[in-house]
């Protein structure tokens, strides 16, 4: 008679370990008008690189692009001369007036696509990353809007933003995205301003990431650590002169990254700040020392690269807010074959389980098996692990998740695999087979073994065993790739117990 040992337990919540497992990280959006900047002159080159530098973006976004030179400028005399190999950048598209682009860390994001949304002045550009922590897409939409005050420019930015609303009003709920740029907006009673925060579509409003912000904004001292323009009060290529007095940069995330609760991306507003701007410098130049909230360099390359200085977010990144929920982890022994079996409740970006097995050693992984991905249905599981030797064994299934973090969910109590109860020669597998094949017996008690080949004429040509064995399970393999195509025997003789089986050698 087999023998049959079933093992199953309930594994509680608190018992799952989380070795290895880093559930949360940052992406860092720094975005800067850097004013009309075309490659041609490179004067520039080294402010943005001093201050790109010490911030250290994941993700930058820039405007006032004016031709193709200047991407290949900036990403090679900027980027890949502080951080060779380390960020990669889009596409640029040139379209009236200037135009956006957008430069990544590779480890933290790639680029699937640019959509450009056409507006009466300058193109809003749609940036369509994929962000491999959170599994999911984040949009990225940098505007330029219409410059200077007055009812008509107003007026006039009221209507680029109604053509980024109907974009984002017609994406789905609970989408990651964020639009960012210079907006020239005077104060939060601008037409374009209320547009962006007005709820609608799907959702497909923004939020601004400073509260408080009332009435009109320019030249208040109460505002002054949120103004981003000018950083300067001189002339500078082009650029506004007046000290820091307007807070024209924004970055406004969407609805979904607003979700600090249960969301798996979503703002640090404690942290959002306008980058080089000490509340301290209100209608003065940046870089009039003292500055405490960057270096001297930093504040010097902010005040000579453009006029304006940048802003940076900060998103947290959440990849394990639904962990696999594992509710049962089984185990049943059939003679030297263990089956493993195993339920889940709910799975949350979950690539499978790692088959892990132990027998006086070090873990050894065995076997993969797919997971569910995510789902909140149950889901079951099985795993074979066959033709095992007498002994003592562990199991444990090692979680991981498409980001390559796991956990560990052992199975409670050992798995005894135990002596047969009589002689066994099994078929062996593969057959027919070349060259080799396996081939499995049993032996119930310690014996003499002998096992041999032999052809169809009854001639011996090949011993595989000729010694003393313990009672247990044996696999032994078999080459035949000095011998031609046809029929074979082999013969198992132990304690006067003799069997015989043939297979077929196909060449």
């Amino acid at each position: 008679m087999k023998k049959l040992k079933l093992l199953i337990f309930i594994l509680p919540l608190f018992l799952f370990s989380n070795q290895g497992f880093a559930a949360f990280d940052t992406l860092k959006v720094m975005n800067w008008n850097i004013l009309n900047f075309s490659g041609t002159d490179t004067s520039r080159v080294q402010y943005y690189r001093t201050v790109i530098r010490s911030a250290s973006p994941d993700i930058f976004v820039c405007q006032e692009i004016t031709g193709t030179t200047a991407n290949k400028v900036l990403f090679n005399q900027v980027f890949q001369s502080f951080a060779p190999g380390v960020y990669d950048t889009c596409t640029f598209i040139d379209g009236p007036d200037s135009d956006n682009l957008l430069f990544f860390k590779k480890s933290k994001a790639s680029f699937i696509s640019q959509t450009i949304i056409g507006t009466e002045l300058r193109n809003i550009a749609e940036f369509k990353m994929y962000v491999p922590f959170i599994q999911d897409t984040v949009r990225f939409y940098s505007v330029h809007l219409k410059a200077s005050s007055g009812a008509t420019n107003e007026a006039q930015r009221g209507r680029e933003v109604d053509s980024l609303r109907r974009v984002t009003n017609a994406l789905p709920s609970g989408k990651f995205f964020m639009v960012m740029g210079d907006f020239n907006f005077y104060g939060a009673t601008e037409t374009a301003y209320t547009k962006l925060l007005a709820a609608g579509g799907n959702e497909g409003q923004f939020f601004d990431q400073i509260n408080g912000m009332t009435g009109n904004w320019s030249g208040v001292s109460g505002y002054s650590a949120y103004f981003t323009q000018s950083p300067r009060v001189r002339s500078f290529g082009g650029g506004a002169t007046g000290g820091m007095d307007d807070r024209f940069d924004l970055i406004m995330p969407s609805k979904a990254c607003t979700d600090t609760t249960t969301g798996k991306f979503y703002w640090v507003r404690a942290k959002y700040t306008a980058y080089g701007n000490d509340g301290n410098h209100l209608n003065d130049s940046i870089n009039m020392l003292p500055n405490t909230a960057v270096s001297a360099a930093v504040a010097d390359g902010i005040h000579y690269a453009s006029d304006h200085i940048p802003v940076i977010s900060y998103f947290a990144m959440n990849d394990a807010l639904l962990p696999v929920n594992l509710t049962s982890f089984v185990s049943a022994v059939n003679a030297n074959n263990v089956a493993l079996k195993w339920s889940t409740s709910a799975e949350q970006n979950n690539s499978g389980f790692e088959i892990e097995r132990k027998s006086n050693s070090d873990w050894q992984k065995i076997a993969f098996v797919k997971g569910s991905g995510t789902s909140s249905n149950t889901n079951s599981y099985t795993y074979l692990d066959n033709a095992l030797q007498s002994g003592i064994y562990q199991y444990r299934l090692k979680q991981v998740d498409f980001n390559g973090n796991y956990e560990y969910h052992n199975l409670s109590g050992d798995v005894s695999v135990g002596a047969p109860e009589k002689f066994t020669l099994e078929q062996n597998y593969p057959n027919p087979f070349n060259p080799s094949t396996t081939i499995n017996f049993s032996l119930p008690k310690d014996v003499f073994v002998s096992l041999k080949i032999y052809d169809m004429l009854g001639k011996e040509v090949n011993s595989l065993l000729q010694e003393y064995k313990m009672a247990g399970y044996y696999s032994v393999n078999f080459n035949a790739s000095t011998l031609t195509s046809g029929m074979y025997f082999y013969r198992l003789s132990a304690n006067g117990f003799t069997s015989i089986r043939k297979m077929t050698l196909i060449k």
